[in-house]
């Protein structure tokens, strides 16, 4: 990838016309996967579509001068699961556009239907059964929200890191170091409550200081079912793996 892949957007008020997904290619990618990224890329043929992986985000030189710490972290993460994480954040805030998580199906022109209906938001977020959802993220480039969220990612990491080096194995959630659970501990301060219609403009949730939205994830998209079984290759769940293996190399 060049930068001159890149739609920029950067001096009009709409999201960048970019689609990310995440996949590390030393693993193969499910055909279901593979057909899914091929039918968005068809039918958002004005869309830069992308699958973003390690070399990708050791390539964007602005990450060592703005997140100076940051990639020394993530090149030495185990799981997947928090590296996918981290490089959702990373290329929304460096590009903007939209990610999806590769398992995600979606009906025609409902990417351009968010991206009409909050365009004048910086950051928007899903929800889903009243939980915030990182599995679809929205975004302007170099916004203040995702500048927060990956800087409390970096010194997340940093404490894990230290405590591994001394302790060896030590009990994690990467729900809480890389995950959603970012934005919940960001925007809780400024929560309101969630109405069941988050779509219904006067019951919108809005963040003023990071001028973020929500959008209930269930209106636009839908899981592949596989996409809970298989894990980059991995015979176990993330969720399994954190209970013995040490998120550092």
């Amino acid at each position: 990838m060049t930068d001159n892949s890149i739609v920029d957007n950067s001096m009009t008020d709409n999201f960048p016309k970019n689609i990310w997904f995440y996949w590390d290619y030393s693993r193969d990618m499910p055909d279901v996967f593979t057909n899914n990224i091929n039918k968005i890329k068809s039918e958002y043929n004005d869309f830069n579509v992308e699958i973003i992986n390690d070399e990708k985000i050791n390539s964007i030189s602005e990450i060592n001068i703005i997140f100076p710490e940051l990639l020394n972290l993530y090149n030495k993460i185990n799981i997947y699961a928090a590296k996918a994480d981290i490089a959702r954040l990373i290329f929304l805030y460096f590009y903007g556009g939209l990610y999806l998580d590769t398992h995600i199906n979606h009906d025609t022109n409902n990417i351009n239907e968010l991206f009409e209906k909050y365009k004048n938001y910086d950051f928007v977020i899903a929800k889903n059964d009243r939980c915030f959802n990182c599995s679809s993220l929205i975004s302007k480039k170099k916004n203040n929200i995702l500048n927060l969220a990956i800087n409390n990612i970096i010194n997340n990491l940093k404490k894990q890191y230290d405590l591994e080096n001394i302790n060896g194995y030590i009990k994690y959630d990467i729900l809480m170091l890389t995950g959603s659970s970012i934005f919940f501990s960001i925007l809780s301060l400024f929560l309101v409550k969630i109405s069941d219609d988050c779509d219904n403009i006067t019951n919108m949730l809005h963040f003023k200081k990071y001028n973020t939205a929500v959008y209930d994830f269930t209106k636009y998209f839908k899981y592949y079912q596989i996409g809970f079984h298989f894990n980059h290759g991995n015979d176990k769940h993330w969720h399994e793996l954190q209970k013995t293996q040490k998120l550092f190399k």
